[in-house]
């Protein structure tokens, strides 16, 4: 994976929200030119700039000649587009459910929130495989000691103990979440990843009492 910066050209021309994706213009495949959803995880308040975090796939069209990229290079994109927002009242507790890249507009909404001087108790559940895959951990331990109003939760699938023998949760998202959150009228949980965790962490959700309207997720393929 791989984390990636763009200074807007324009920045009065691309204004977005905390949990909208852009439309990257990659110059291959058949017919020249692909155009490739990317969550941006960057918070608005960032002016001037929109970051990116990405995966690499193998024998992908895009992502080989992404991470080919030199330091300098321009690239296209449109946007923004999306409507897996924050909520417009804010809850008095709000959990994040995500793995991987999903983690994406996690960053940018959660550093808004705090921005936004937010009270509201915030918990990200985070999985991954490995324990060098929890991406921008050294932030959220950052957020988790400045913040009591916060918590960090990652859990891994598949640990190594490497460098050092892994003591943190491990086993999957969704069997991770009701030791995160208790059911409650005035809670929103907010999901992102793969469709198969989505539906997982959906279906613990309704079983543990919480109102399908609570739940708001984004899905990636």
């Amino acid at each position: 994976m791989k984390h990636f910066r763009f200074t807007l050209d324009d920045p009065k021309a691309f204004s977005f929200r905390a949990g909208q994706f852009l439309m990257l213009h990659a110059p291959v495949g058949p017919e020249g030119l692909i155009r490739r959803a990317y969550s941006i995880c960057s918070p608005p308040h960032d002016q001037g700039a929109v970051e990116l975090v990405v995966k690499f796939v193998e024998k992908g069209l895009v992502t080989p000649w992404l991470f080919g990229l030199k330091q300098g290079a321009s690239v296209n994109v449109d946007g923004p587009y999306g409507a897996f927002l924050l909520p417009k009242t804010l809850p008095k507790e709000l959990v994040f459910v995500g793995t991987g890249t999903g983690i994406a507009p996690f960053r940018s909404q959660i550093e808004t929130l705090f921005r936004q001087g937010c009270p509201a108790a915030i918990t990200l559940l985070f999985g991954v495989r490995y324990e060098d895959e929890i991406l921008y951990r050294q932030r959220w331990d950052e957020l988790e000691k400045a913040r009591p109003n916060f918590r960090f939760v990652p859990t891994i699938s598949r640990p190594r103990h490497l460098p050092v023998p892994w003591t943190g949760e491990v086993g999957y998202v969704q069997t991770k979440l009701a030791g995160c959150v208790k059911p409650g009228p005035e809670k929103a949980l907010m999901i992102c990843g793969l469709w198969d965790m989505i539906q997982a962490v959906e279906k613990t959700c309704l079983e543990m009492g919480f109102a399908k309207s609570q739940i708001h997720y984004e899905r990636y393929d």
